[in-house]
């Protein structure tokens, strides 16, 4: 029961009692009801002054935004783009957006022991000597935490997002590799395809009109002119052969054409591009988890190059492959087409495979290539198919985990 209610009640009852009582007790009990009565009275008035001018205050605060957020939907993106600064930009690479202060949070799994467990005995084989029958072995408990990685200055591309941090470190997010973006109120979740989400977040950070603008980048949804009718962005796109023979020109970077099949073959001459299958499956024996991260570090150069090739040229169709090795185009490393990564070394089942029989995985010609690439795409299309039923709650997280180890060999 609220207080306006039991101010009423009070003055009902006063007045009932004092219609009823000598005269000398009436007035006083007459005027206690009077008093309740105004100061009733005097709370509806403040009531409904102060929290209905609150409110109109939110909801025009509410409808504001609202207006501001329609408003960049539509807006002239291509009038944002800047020459890029304080970083090496890519080929037709323009910023549009910068702000300051952004923490760079990536989630973290940690497992630790928790206690020890086991059913085991003593016995007594005779004074001061004992055997213990049975196992003791530890219960681990994995827990995942959101950790603040890096703090910099967050840099939207056309091309990918970007933190610049004080001590020069660039920390990058190619969009190829994004699945969705998640807006919050004070900043926006990335969704990765591959790699760990990453989550930005400042005190100032708008993450509605953020998400929004990432969005139209990702999408090329720049609304007119549109980003080739701009002057910014007009460049000469060539044929793939053409392409080829500028590239070829780099000593750093082996290029070839396979026009029957549809290929764009890159093959980077750096310290992990130069590495052979065997050197490659060396390290993933001893280090998996850098191996990885390393693995992983070359497969977002080749999806950039990849980006970089289907933008400059109007031949569509073809698929860009990256290779490593001693020798050039020796052994298929990514195979990825239109930003999307069709084939991964580290996830081809005959690799991770190649583990429980304890020898180096061999690929002997070009076609068993390009099989295992295949084949590696089914297996990708059976793991979202099984994510799905994961989302749809129709299956559990422990057996979609366990039929993803089983798709992947591991």
């Amino acid at each position: 029961m609220g207080s306006d209610s039991l101010k009423l009640i009070g003055a009902s009852i006063f007045a009932l009692i004092g219609f009823n009582l000598p005269d000398k007790y009436a007035l006083w009990t007459l005027g206690i009801g009077a008093i309740l009565v105004i100061w009733f009275a005097f709370g509806k008035y403040s009531a409904s002054g102060q929290p209905n001018a609150e409110k109109d205050n939110i909801d025009t605060a509410d409808s504001n935004n609202a207006e501001d957020l329609e408003k960049l939907k539509k807006v002239d993106l291509n009038s944002w783009a800047v020459q890029p600064s304080g970083y090496l930009p890519k080929n037709n690479e323009f910023e549009f957006s910068r702000t300051d202060n952004i923490q760079w949070i990536e989630p973290v799994t940690r497992t630790k022991n928790v206690l020890y467990g086991g059913v085991t005995s003593r016995v007594r084989l005779m004074k001061g000597v004992y055997w213990r029958m049975g196992s003791v072995k530890p219960l681990r408990q994995t827990t995942t935490e959101l950790k603040v990685k890096h703090i910099g200055t967050l840099i939207f591309t056309n091309k990918r997002m970007l933190l610049l941090q004080d001590s020069g470190s660039v920390s990058q997010v190619m969009y190829g590799s994004i699945a969705n973006i998640v807006p919050y109120t004070d900043g926006i979740g990335v969704m990765k395809s591959r790699g760990k989400d990453v989550y930005l977040t400042s005190d100032t950070f708008e993450g509605e009109k953020a998400a929004i603008v990432l969005t139209r980048l990702i999408t090329g949804d720049l609304d007119s002119p549109t980003l080739t009718n701009n002057s910014h962005y007009q460049s000469d796109k060539m044929p793939l052969k053409e392409l080829l023979q500028k590239m070829g020109k780099d000593p750093q970077m082996s290029t070839r054409l396979d026009t029957v099949n549809n290929f764009f073959d890159l093959h980077p001459h750096s310290e992990y591009g130069d590495l052979s299958l065997e050197t490659l499956w060396k390290s993933y024996q001893d280090n998996p988890g850098k191996t990885r991260v390393d693995a992983g570090e070359f497969l977002n150069n080749i999806v950039s190059v990849a980006q970089t090739v289907e933008e400059s040229t109007y031949d569509e169709g073809y698929s860009i492959r990256g290779f490593i090795g001693t020798n050039d185009f020796e052994t298929l490393f990514a195979q990825i087409r239109h930003g999307v990564v069709e084939y991964y070394l580290l996830d081809d089942p005959k690799f991770l495979e190649s583990f429980n029989l304890d020898e180096s995985p061999e690929y002997d010609t070009k076609e068993e290539r390009d099989t295992t690439a295949s084949g590696s795409t089914s297996v990708t299309d059976e793991i979202r198919k099984f994510k799905g039923l994961l989302d749809d709650g129709i299956i559990t997280q422990e057996e979609f985990d366990a039929k993803k180890k089983q798709l992947l060999g591991i």
